[in-house]
């Protein structure tokens, strides 16, 4: 979609202003803007802005409403047989091949003074692993004890999905045998 198309299309869609500062951008800025901005369906999200944001259905909440019940980190003996249960029907899950982690990694660390993805952030205080390591570690003791590896999927963003991929090269990928980023 070339870019007096696109901006007929925005302003059928009330959306005039979102390509204001586009001249201020440089052109590969501009020429990714104008794409991520052409794979919109713009029809289906102003649909669903009127249904859910501007015209909201009404929901019916229940009368009778109550806090949700509270299961400590260590169990009670009440408790104890239903978090042994839960811990069974887990590992079997695992074991099956049925479970994943799943990571949202798509921030940046500058707010931890970083800059780079916020998942090679150095978290532990004498060895200095990055967060990615950590969750490694993690992930391949639990498929050591059930006999199988464990998918990981990472989720990143546009600005770190290079840097994240480069930086599980580089290490490796931390051991760990089905990562999907």
């Amino acid at each position: 979609m070339d870019l007096v198309e696109l901006r007929r299309t925005l302003s059928a869609h009330h959306q005039d202003k979102t390509l204001r500062f586009i001249d201020q951008l440089p052109e590969g800025g501009k020429k990714k803007l104008l794409g991520q901005l052409s794979a919109l369906d713009l029809d289906s999200i102003s649909k669903l802005t009127k249904e859910y944001v501007t015209q909201k259905p009404h929901i019916a909440l229940p009368k009778d409403i109550r806090p949700v019940k509270v299961y400590p980190n260590k169990p009670t003996a009440e408790v104890r047989e239903l978090y042994e249960r839960a811990r069974t029907r887990g590992m079997q899950l695992v074991k099956e091949g049925k479970v994943a982690a799943f990571l949202v990694a798509g921030g940046q660390g500058t707010r931890l003074g970083y800059d780079g993805p916020k998942g090679e952030f150095p978290v532990t205080p004498i060895k200095n692993k990055p967060l990615f390591a950590v969750f490694a570690e993690q992930l391949r003791a639990w498929g050591r004890d059930v006999g199988r590896s464990i998918p990981w999927y990472i989720m990143t963003s546009d600005i770190n999905d290079g840097p994240t991929r480069e930086f599980f090269a580089k290490n490796n990928f931390f051991g760990c045998e089905s990562i999907k980023i």
